[in-house]
C-alpha cells in the first residue's frame, strides 16, 4: 500500500478551525459594604458573545479566578450555567476593586469582569453598660467593674483587645477582654456620685466603641458603735467613764473613722444637750463624768460620721447611780480614850452596811476600822493624836456608794497632870490639846485667873443646860490650860471653845466630857522633906528633874539618911482630889503611906497637895510606882527611887 502524507496546511485547508467565541464576565458581591473577617459571597457569570458558530456545540467551561486588587481570593470551576461562586473573608480593611477573571477554554475566549469597588471596614462592636459588684457599694469597699464587648451582626467573632474604665473622664484602670469578651477591674470609691463608663479600643477585626454612662452613688461606709461604762453601778459623785468604739462594717472604709461621739442620757441630753463629746482617738472615744444624779440612766453613744463613714448609734447601756449616804464624824471623851463615832445614813429603805475607816489625814495613816452596827461605827484612840485632822471613810455596799465625812480636827481634853481619859472634877486643873485653838499665846497674870484670855473662852455646859465659865491659865495654838469651874455639877457635860480668839477652822469647837466629884491625877514631880528627931526640918528636895531634851522627868534618888530616927515626908502635887467624900490613900509598890493631908494647895489655882509619911520599909526599895486613890478612883502612877 502506498502511504500518502498529508501536510498541516492541506489538513487545515480540508478542515478549517473555528475561531474562539468571545465571552463576557460579570461580578457581583453579596455585601456591597463588607467588613473585615465578614464572609462575603462573590458571584461571577460567564456568557458567550453571540453569534456562536453552529459547530460550537458546548457551553463555556473552565475556571474563574476571584481577585481583590492583587489579592487572589480563590479559583472556582464554572458550572453548566457559566456561573462561579466563591465565599471568602477579607483579612484587612481598605479600598478594594474586586474582579472575576475567566480563563477561557478551547471554544471560548477568556474575559475579565468589570471591577467592583468596595470599601472594606472594621467590624462594629457594642460595649455593655458597666456592671458593679456589689451593686450598691460603700466608700472604701472593693468594687468589681465589668463590661462585655459583643460584635454587631453578621459578625460572630469575639472581640479582643483592651477596655479602659473611666469615672467622669478620669481613668480608673484597664483590662484585656477574655475569651467571652468580658473585661473587669477592681477599684474603690470615695463617697458621692460617680459617672462610670468603659471604652473599647478595638482590634484587628473590630473598631473601638464605648459603653453607656452608669451613674453610681457610693454611700459612706456603714459603721457600728458599741458602748461600755465603767463602773456601771456607781455612787453619786463617783466618776463614770464611758468608752465608745466605732468600727466599719463589712469590707468598706477608707482609713479609720474620725469625728466625734456624743453621749446621751436617754432622750434627754444632759447638761447643755450632751453628756459629753469626745474626739475619736483611733477608733474609740471616752468621756468621764461625776455629775450623774441618783437613779437609773440609759446611756447611748451617737457617732457623728465623717466624709467617709456614716453615723451610727450604739445600743443602750444602763448605769445605776446609788444615792450618796450621809457620813458624819464626832468625837467624845471616854474612860478608855478618845471615842470617834461615825454615823452613816441613807435615803433608801435599806440601812447602810459595811465598815468605816478612821483616817488620820495629817499623818496619812489609818487609825482604826469599825463595822457599822445600827448605823454607826466607833473607834477608841488612846493615845489620841490631838490636833490632827481625822476623817471617816465609809466603804459602801450594794445599796450605797462609798462616802466620806467632813474633816475634823481632834481636840483632846485631859487632866493637867495625866494623859489618862477620865471624868473631870470641879476645881481640877485640866488641859486642852488641839490645833489652831487660840489665835495668840498668853498666860494668866492674876488670881483668880480670868475666864477670857487672848480672846478665847472655855465654857462647860452641864446636863441641865447651864453654862459655867472656866478660868484660863494659859492659851496657845496647840494647848489651853484651864480650871474646871468649881460649880460644875456631876454628869455629862459639853466643853465649848469660843470667843473671838478661837482660831480653829475644821470641825467642832465642842467636846463631850463627864464631870465627877473627883478625878485624881498626880504630877510627875513632888518634894521630899526630912525632919530630924529634934524637930529640925531640912529644905525640901525634888523627886525628879525635867530633861528638856527628851521632854521627860528623871527620878532623883531619895536617901533615907543615917539616922533611923529621922522622918521622911512626901509632898505630892496633883489635881482632882479636893472634893472627895472619903480619905485619900497612897501606896508604893503595895506598901501604904500614911496620908496626913489631902486638899487644895492654896497658892496655885486648881493645884491639890498630899502630904504622906514614907514608911521605913521603902528604904533601899529602889524604883517604885506610887499612886493615890480617893472615892474609888485611882490616880496615875508617878515614879520614885528610894535609896
Amino acid at each position: 500500500m502506498k502511504s500518502t502524507l498529508i501536510g498541516a496546511a492541506a489538513l487545515l485547508a480540508a478542515f478549517p478551525l473555528a475561531a474562539q467565541v468571545a465571552t463576557t464576565t460579570t461580578l457581583s458581591l453579596s455585601d456591597p459594604s463588607p467588613v473585615v473577617a465578614e464572609t462575603v459571597t462573590l458571584r461571577a457569570q460567564v456568557s458567550a458573545v453571540p453569534p456562536v458558530p453552529p459547530q460550537v456545540m458546548a457551553d463555556p467551561t473552565g475556571i474563574v479566578r476571584f481577585m481583590a486588587g492583587p489579592l487572589i481570593l480563590g479559583t472556582v470551576q464554572i458550572d453548566v450555567n457559566g456561573m462561579a461562586q466563591l465565599t471568602a473573608q477579607i483579612p484587612t480593611p481598605g479600598n478594594y476593586v474586586f474582579v472575576a477573571v475567566y480563563s477561557g477554554d478551547v471554544n471560548y475566549a477568556g474575559s475579565t469582569s468589570p471591577g467592583v469597588s468596595a470599601v472594606v471596614t472594621l467590624g462594629f462592636s457594642s460595649v455593655s453598660q458597666v456592671q458593679t459588684a456589689p451593686p450598691r457599694p460603700v466608700a472604701g469597699q472593693s468594687v468589681v467593674l465589668a463590661v462585655q464587648v459583643l460584635p454587631f451582626p453578621p459578625l460572630t467573632l469575639t472581640p479582643r483587645g483592651l477596655v479602659t474604665f473611666f469615672d467622669n473622664g478620669n481613668q480608673l484602670g484597664s483590662a484585656l477582654l477574655d475569651g467571652a469578651g468580658i473585661a473587669q477591674i477592681t477599684v474603690t470609691f470615695l463617697p458621692g456620685t460617680h459617672y462610670i463608663s468603659a471604652s473599647y479600643g478595638g482590634d484587628a477585626n473590630f473598631s473601638g466603641s464605648g459603653s453607656p454612662v452608669l451613674q453610681l452613688v457610693v454611700q459612706n461606709s456603714f459603721t457600728i458603735t458599741s458602748l461600755g461604762a465603767n463602773p456601771s453601778n456607781a455612787g453619786v459623785g463617783q466618776t463614770v467613764t464611758f468608752t465608745a468604739a466605732v468600727s466599719a462594717t463589712g469590707s468598706g472604709g477608707i482609713g479609720l473613722p474620725s469625728g466625734s461621739v456624743t453621749f446621751m442620757d436617754g432622750s434627754v441630753m444632759l447638761g447643755t444637750g450632751t453628756l459629753g463629746t469626745a474626739a475619736l482617738n483611733g477608733t474609740s472615744a471616752t468621756f468621764s463624768t461625776s455629775t450623774l444624779a441618783a437613779g437609773t440612766h440609759v446611756i447611748t453613744a451617737v457617732y457623728s460620721g465623717d466624709a467617709n463613714f456614716a453615723s451610727s448609734t450604739s445600743g443602750p447601756v444602763v448605769v445605776t447611780v446609788r444615792a450618796a449616804p450621809s457620813v458624819s464624824l464626832v468625837f467624845s471623851e471616854g474612860a478608855g480614850g478618845l471615842v470617834l463615832t461615825s454615823a452613816v445614813s441613807g435615803s433608801g429603805t435599806a440601812a447602810p452596811t459595811g465598815t468605816v475607816q478612821f483616817n488620820d489625814v495629817t499623818a496619812s495613816k489609818t487609825l482604826a476600822t469599825g463595822t457599822l452596827a445600827g448605823g454607826s461605827a466607833n473607834a477608841i484612840l488612846n493615845p489620841a493624836p490631838a490636833g490632827h485632822t481625822v476623817q471617816a471613810v465609809y466603804s459602801g455596799d450594794s445599796n450605797y456608794p462609798a462616802g466620806t465625812s467632813s474633816p475634823l480636827a481632834l481636840i483632846v481634853v485631859t487632866s493637867g497632870f495625866s494623859a489618862a481619859f477620865s471624868a473631870f472634877a470641879p476645881d481640877e486643873f485640866a488641859t486642852i490639846f488641839g490645833a489652831s485653838l487660840a489665835a495668840t499665846t498668853g498666860s494668866a497674870s492674876q488670881v483668880p485667873p480670868p475666864t477670857t484670855l487672848g480672846g478665847l473662852t472655855v465654857t462647860i455646859t452641864d446636863a441641865s443646860g447651864a453654862n459655867h465659865a472656866a478660868p484660863l491659865l494659859y492659851v496657845s495654838a496647840s494647848q489651853v490650860n484651864f480650871i474646871v469651874p468649881g460649880d460644875t455639877p456631876t454628869g455629862a457635860a459639853t466643853l465649848t471653845l469660843g470667843g473671838a480668839g478661837f482660831a480653829a477652822t475644821l470641825g467642832s469647837a465642842k467636846v463631850s466630857i463627864m464631870a465627877a466629884n473627883v478625878s485624881p491625877a498626880l504630877a510627875p514631880v513632888g518634894q521630899v522633906i526630912r525632919v530630924h528627931s529634934n524637930g529640925v526640918e531640912e529644905s525640901p528636895v525634888v523627886t525628879a528633874n525635867f530633861d528638856a531634851g527628851s521632854q521627860t522627868w528623871t527620878p532623883v534618888p531619895i536617901p533615907f539618911g543615917a539616922s533611923s530616927t529621922d522622918t521622911l515626908y512626901l509632898v505630892l502635887y496633883g489635881t482632882g482630889f479636893r472634893h472627895a467624900h472619903g480619905p485619900t490613900a497612897c501606896s508604893a509598890n503595895g506598901q501604904a503611906l500614911t496620908v496626913q493631908y489631902s486638899g487644895a494647895q492654896g497658892a496655885f489655882p486648881g493645884l491639890d497637895q498630899i502630904n504622906a509619911l514614907v514608911p521605913m520599909s521603902l528604904q533601899s526599895a529602889g524604883q517604885v510606882q506610887l499612886s493615890c486613890s480617893v472615892d474609888g478612883q485611882t490616880s496615875n502612877a508617878m515614879t520614885l527611887v528610894f535609896q
